[in-house]
C-alpha cells in the first residue's frame, strides 16, 4: 500500500516556466501527503527547482520515448506508478497550467471528503476560472452539487474507480475527460463538483503548443462526434445538456421538449400530454387540458394565447376519463406545481399507466427562481428530493432526476411498479 494519500499525476509538453509555477503553488497549498508524478511529453530537460524544499523526494518525473498528448500521458502515469509499488487511494489528473491559490491549501482535502462521506461518488472536481460550465465560478452556490460531467484539468476520482473501468480511452481525439465522466456514471457512481475548493486554471498553454487550432469550433465538433459514435446521442446530450442549455435558450428553442423527445419515441406509443396548453410533445400526443382548443390559456406561457391540440378537455384536479392502464407514456410538464393535491393526480396518472409505463414530470428549481413569486398560479415549491418522496408514495419506481439548466428546472422520469 502507497504511504500517500494521493497519487498527482500531470503530463507535460516543453512547457517548464508554466509547470514551475504549478509545482511551486502545488508544494506551498497542499495540506495532505501526496505523490507528485510528472509525465514528460518531450525529449528535453525539465528544470524542477528542489532548493525551496528539503525534501522533495514525493515528486517524480518519468520521460516518454514519443508525445502521446495528455491522455496517453496520463495513462504512462498510472501504469509507472502501478508497476513500482501500486496507486495511492486516490488519483489526481492535473493540468500543468494550473495554480493552487495561499488561500486555498485545503483544496485537495475539501475534495476527498466527498469520498470519504459517499461512496457512490466515482470523482470530484473543483471550481474554477476556466473549466466546463457547470464548474464555472459562481454558478451554483452549492458547496457540492451533482453533475453529469467533470473537466479533466482537475479530476480527482478513486484508485478502484480506475481499476474497475480501465485506463483513459487513447483511440478519441479528445474529449476524454467527459468519456471517463460517463463511463463513471454507466459504473453507477456520482460525479461531483466541490465549490468549497477552487482551482485557478491558465487554460490551453499546453493545448495549443500543441495544436494552434485547439478549442477552435471545428476540433470541438470532431470530439462531439468521437463521443457520439462511441456512447450514442442520446447519452452524449444527456450528459452535455447543462452546457448546452444557455445556448437553446439563445435560441429560443423549447430545450425540455427536445430533451423529451429523446426520452420519448413517437413510434405509436400511447402519449397522454398533461396540461399540454399549445405545445405537445408530438402531434400524435392525446393532449388533456382543462381548457378547450381556441380558448385564451391563463397561465405560464400560454396566458393569453389561444391553445391547441388539446384532445381531452378535463380538469387536472378531478378523476380523468382514460380507462385504466392506457398509456405507454405520461408526460406532465409544469402541471404538479398548480395542482393543490398533486399526490392525487400522481396516483391518477399511476392509474391511467401500463405495467412499466414511463411518467416524465417537469417543474422548476426553486433554487434558482422563486417559484411561487415567478406565477401567482403555482400552489408549490417543489424540489427532485419532494418529487422522489411523493413518487414513491404513488407507486412509482426507477426514479431519475435531470437538470434542465437553460430552464431552470428538473425533469424526473419515474417507472410504474
Amino acid at each position: 500500500m502507497s504511504k500517500y494519500c494521493v497519487d498527482i499525476l500531470i503530463p507535460t509538453f516543453n512547457n517548464a516556466e508554466i509547470l514551475i509555477r504549478s509545482l511551486t503553488s502545488i508544494q506551498k497549498n497542499t495540506q495532505l501527503r501526496f505523490r507528485l508524478l510528472i509525465i514528460n511529453n518531450y525529449k528535453g530537460n525539465i528544470i524542477i527547482d528542489r532548493t525551496n524544499s528539503a525534501n522533495t523526494d514525493h515528486i517524480q518525473m518519468i520521460e516518454l520515448s514519443e508525445n502521446k498528448g495528455w491522455i496517453g500521458g496520463i495513462n504512462a502515469g498510472i501504469t509507472h506508478l502501478r508497476d513500482s509499488g501500486g496507486l495511492s487511494d486516490y488519483v489526481l489528473f492535473l493540468n500543468d497550467d494550473i495554480l493552487i491559490l495561499d488561500q486555498q491549501t485545503d483544496w485537495l482535502s475539501n475534495m476527498i471528503t466527498m469520498f470519504e462521506y459517499y461512496p457512490d461518488v466515482g470523482a470530484v472536481g473543483p471550481a474554477s476560472n476556466a473549466v466546463l460550465r457547470w464548474q464555472s465560478m459562481g454558478l451554483d452556490a452549492r458547496p457540492y452539487h451533482e453533475v453529469s460531467a467533470l473537466s479533466g484539468f482537475c479530476f480527482l476520482t478513486r484508485k478502484e474507480i480506475i481499476e474497475k473501468i480501465g485506463l483513459l480511452d487513447e483511440s478519441l481525439f479528445g474529449g476524454d475527460d467527459i468519456d471517463y465522466s460517463i463511463r463513471i456514471r454507466d459504473a453507477n457512481y456520482k460525479l461531483v463538483c466541490c465549490r468549497k475548493s477552487f482551482v485557478y486554471h491558465y487554460y490551453a498553454q499546453t493545448g495549443k503548443k500543441l495544436h494552434p487550432d485547439w478549442d477552435s469550433k471545428d476540433w470541438a465538433e470532431r470530439i462531439s462526434l468521437d463521443l457520439i459514435r462511441k456512447h450514442g446521442f442520446r447519452k452524449y446530450y444527456q450528459t452535455m445538456l447543462p452546457i448546452q442549455g444557455q445556448w437553446y435558450q439563445n435560441n429560443k428553442i423549447d430545450l425540455e421538449k427536445e430533451f423529451l423527445r429523446l426520452c420519448i419515441p413517437d413510434n405509436g406509443a400511447k402519449i397522454y400530454d398533461m396540461g399540454c396548453g399549445n405545445n405537445k410533445i408530438y402531434p400524435t400526443a392525446i393532449g388533456v387540458d382543462s381548457i378547450p382548443d381556441g380558448e385564451l390559456g391563463n397561465c405560464g406561457p400560454t396566458r393569453d394565447r389561444p391553445l391547441s391540440g388539446v384532445n381531452i378537455v378535463s380538469d387536472l384536479n378531478q378523476p380523468l376519463p382514460i380507462k385504466d392502464e392506457d398509456a405507454d407514456y405520461i408526460i406532465g410538464k409544469h402541471v404538479l406545481e398548480h395542482i393543490v393535491d398533486h399526490l392525487t393526480l400522481l396516483a391518477e396518472w399511476h392509474r391511467i399507466l401500463k405495467p412499466s409505463g414511463k411518467l416524465y414530470i417537469a417543474y422548476p428549481d426553486n433554487k434558482l427562481m422563486k417559484a411561487i413569486a415567478c406565477d401567482p398560479t403555482h400552489v408549490h415549491v417543489l424540489s427532485p428530493q419532494s418529487i422522489r418522496t411523493a413518487l414513491r408514495i404513488t407507486g412509482y419506481t426507477n426514479i431519475k432526476d435531470y437538470f434542465m439548466e437553460g430552464c431552470w428546472s428538473w425533469i424526473t422520469e419515474a417507472e410504474k411498479i
